[in-house]
């Protein structure tokens, strides 16, 4: 359908119906456009490659950083676990001694509720 010449970085469109068309316009939405006949060539510019680049940069980039939040979430909510871990243990406990959780309770909702 479409020929790739590697040293100039010309794609032809062979003599095929015009639906190939709109293809070469969604590929090469920036590039420059010479027509000869019934041939398009499309040249690429240096400049939509270095932008290429720099965009499949920032997506390594922003996957890397994706990584790091998701370590430091996983690290947060294993801090989270422990920390109910340590609060059940340490309300079972005072379960077991007999101690009436009740009125700590209520203490606590009317101080809330001031």
């Amino acid at each position: 359908f479409f020929s790739y010449h590697p040293h100039c970085r010309l794609i032809r469109r062979k003599s095929y119906p015009n639906s190939a068309l709109p293809v070469l316009k969604l590929y090469f939405k920036n590039s420059l456009r010479i027509k000869y006949s019934d041939k398009i060539y499309h040249m690429a510019k240096d400049s939509e490659l270095a932008k290429l680049a720099e965009t499949w940069t920032q997506i390594a980039q922003g996957e890397n950083t994706a990584q790091e939040v998701e370590a430091k979430l996983t690290s947060l909510e294993n801090k989270i676990d422990v920390l109910l871990a340590n609060f059940e243990a340490s309300q079972q406990q005072l379960i077991d001694a007999g101690v009436n959780l009740a009125p700590l309770c209520h203490k606590e909702e009317k101080a809330s509720r001031k």
